[in-house]
């Protein structure tokens, strides 16, 4: 057995192609007893990657995204947030102090390496992690740990892992690019949010401020967010199909149900965390905040990948634009 060195934390796992992909894979922590070089990440996934070990978090990440494992590990980086093994043992607890110390190396290694976007595997990072990279302005996903449950307590599905990894590649730091070009800035459609976007708060975010007027309402809530949501002709879970639509699961105490028009995409907000299809798309820095995101994740997200609708058979009238 060879001699147990101090963890380096510098030594991350950087891959060939990692310069023209800049996807930053952020795991949590690990265990177990290591000798030497082999506990730093360079060396362990390295020895992954030529077939030398298996892991299975390392396997249900490459196989769910549909890459072979070099394919999938030389075109990102990846390091776990907490610095050094968190015990011997697989069900050794990983505590929130242990995460809070590892945002000062995260940041040096995010500076360093420049990523586009960030993948945070296991929902206990987004606090820490997804504060350090809304401090740099980098966008992130946060799954529910690939080998552990989802919000429905159940196993993470290779499905769900393949969906959370093509949205992640749809993003770009400082925006994200739409089908016309236009880059949305990634700040205002807020990926994923931490105090970082809370203090980005002005004035104007108060519902009844501003200079901008909406019409008035029959609406006597004294919620300003609720008479936007009405006077933009929005609705309730009964209201027209074709406007977006809001309402409770349970008689007013949340969860919420968000309905874009004829239902193409039915979200589904607990607190001030929205999901879409049971994956975690953002966290809002309130639970309105939460709302008018889903629309602006509507538009950019998922529209833009949805099959046009048919030709018409019926000619059109003279005069029309062609």
């Amino acid at each position: 057995m060879g001699t147990t060195t101090v963890y380096d934390g510098s030594r991350i796992w950087v891959g060939e192609r990692y310069p023209r992909h800049r996807t930053f894979v952020l795991g949590l922590s690990y265990y177990g007893v290591w000798d030497g070089d082999k506990e730093t990440d360079e060396v362990y996934v390295g020895k992954y990657v030529a077939d030398e070990i298996e892991d299975r978090l390392y396997s249900k990440l490459d196989r769910s995204v549909g890459l072979c494992r070099r394919d999938f590990w030389q075109q990102i980086a990846f390091t776990n947030m907490v610095i050094g093994s968190v015990g011997i043992q697989s069900d050794s607890k990983t505590s929130d102090d242990r995460v809070r110390a590892g945002m000062p190396r995260l940041r040096d290694l995010l500076v360093k390496y420049e990523p586009e976007r960030v993948w945070l595997l296991g929902k206990q990072l987004e606090r820490y992690a997804g504060h350090v990279c809304g401090d740099l302005g980098i966008p992130f996903v946060t799954i529910a740990h690939p080998t552990g449950l989802n919000n429905r307590r159940r196993p993470v599905t290779p499905n769900e892992i393949k969906a959370s990894w093509d949205h992640l590649q749809s993003l770009h730091r400082g925006g994200i690019a739409t089908p016309g070009g236009h880059q949305l800035d990634a700040a205002d459609l807020r990926v994923s949010t931490t105090a970082h976007w809370e203090a980005e708060q002005t004035p104007s975010a108060n519902p009844d401020s501003g200079t901008q007027r909406f019409p008035s309402t029959s609406s006597r809530s004294q919620d300003g967010n609720e008479r936007k949501w009405k006077a933009l002709g929005f609705g309730h879970k009964t209201s027209d199909p074709t406007t977006w639509r809001y309402w409770s699961e349970q008689a007013g105490k949340g969860p919420w149900r968000i309905a874009s028009p004829f239902d193409i995409a039915v979200y589904r907000q607990v607190g001030r965390q929205l999901f879409l299809d049971d994956l975690l798309i953002l966290e809002g820095a309130t639970q309105w905040d939460a709302t008018w995101q889903a629309l602006a994740h509507f538009y950019s997200q998922v529209v833009p990948r949805l099959a046009a609708p048919p030709l018409s058979d019926r000619s059109p009238a003279s005069g029309s634009n062609q």
